[in-house]
C-alpha cells in the first residue's frame, strides 16, 4: 500500500525539489521541441509558452506554498494516500474531489509527455502525483482541534 513518509521533511524536499527543478525541465521540453521543429525559429511562437510558465511558475509559487503549510502544519505521520477519514466525511469527500481533479490533470500530462518522448516531463509530473497524493492524505487525516487528545504532564 502507498503510504505517505513518517516525517513531513521528504515532502518539504520534493515540494522544493520540484519547484526549482521545473525551469529547467521547461528549458530541456523547450530545447526538445524546438529542435523537432514543432516552434519556427524566426517569430515569437516560442515565447508566450515560456512567459506562460515563467507568470504561472513565479504567481503560483505563494499559492503552493499556502497549500503545502497548510497541508503539513499538523502532519499525521505514516497514512495511506489512499484512505478515508471517516471522522470527517464530507471534508474528505471534498478535499479528495479537488486533488482527484489535479492527479487526473498531472496523469494525464505524464501520459502525453511518455507519448512525446519528453522523460523529464514524465518524471516531473509522476513525482508531482506523489506530492498531491501525499498532501491529500495529510490533510484529509488532519484531526480537528475538538478532537485531539492533550496530554498534560
Amino acid at each position: 500500500m502507498l503510504t505517505t513518509p513518517k516525517h513531513r521533511t521528504p515532502i518539504i524536499v520534493l515540494a522544493v525539489f520540484l519547484y526549482l527543478t521545473a525551469p529547467l525541465v521547461e528549458w530541456y521540453y523547450f530545447n526538445t521541441e524546438l529542435a523537432r521543429g514543432n516552434f519556427q525559429s524566426t517569430s515569437d511562437s516560442i515565447l508566450l509558452p515560456i512567459w506562460t510558465f515563467l507568470i504561472g511558475w513565479a504567481l503560483g509559487a505563494p499559492l503552493a506554498a499556502l497549500l503545502i503549510w497548510y497541508a503539513l502544519f499538523r502532519y499525521p505521520g505514516k497514512v495511506s494516500v489512499f484512505g478515508f477519514n471517516e471522522v470527517r466525511p464530507y471534508w474528505s469527500l471534498a478535499w479528495s474531489i479537488v486533488f482527484a481533479l489535479l492527479v487526473f490533470c498531472d496523469l494525464f500530462f505524464a501520459a502525453l509527455s511518455a507519448y512525446r518522448s519528453q522523460p523529464l516531463d514524465f518524471l516531473q509530473s509522476v513525482m508531482m502525483v506523489y506530492l498531491l497524493l501525499c498532501l491529500r492524505a495529510s490533510i484529509v487525516y488532519r484531526v480537528p482541534v475538538k478532537h485531539q487528545v492533550r496530554v498534560e504532564q
